[in-house]
């Protein structure tokens, strides 16, 4: 198998894909100054990561609209649509947020600024 860098001449032949891929992204940090992105471990799955960054939010103690967890998400969903409602619903059920009363503009470009709900961090019992 052949490495081939697309933005230079350099070449690199390898024994395997993954060797391949590894040798490219050397040359690149070295060559071009580029980081290689963040390696997803299999382990992860997009509901934990959304969960997780629900969470960090609802530890701000600021009322926040669930499209600030995007950003926070490396994992893209099969369905976006259907996915953040989802996890939404788990995050509330488990008690680790709740509807603050209140509506905003939405975020996110995608959805013209229409009215989201806020959420915010649930106070637990001491």
């Amino acid at each position: 198998m052949i490495a081939r860098c697309a933005d230079c001449p350099w070449a690199c032949e390898t024994g395997s894909r993954d060797s391949a891929i590894s040798a490219l992204w050397d040359h690149r940090e070295r060559a071009h100054d580029e980081q290689q992105p963040p390696m997803q471990l299999s382990s992860t799955t997009f509901r934990e990561q959304a969960l997780a960054a629900i969470r960090t939010l609802a530890e701000t103690g600021r009322p926040f609209a669930i499209a600030e967890a995007h950003d926070l998400v490396t994992i893209e969903p099969v369905n976006p649509r259907t996915a953040w409602p989802a996890v939404t619903r788990e995050a509330a059920r488990l008690g680790f947020i709740e509807w603050a009363g209140s509506y905003a503009d939405s975020p996110l470009a995608t959805t013209k600024g229409s009215a989201v709900k806020l959420w915010r961090g649930r106070r637990r019992a001491a």
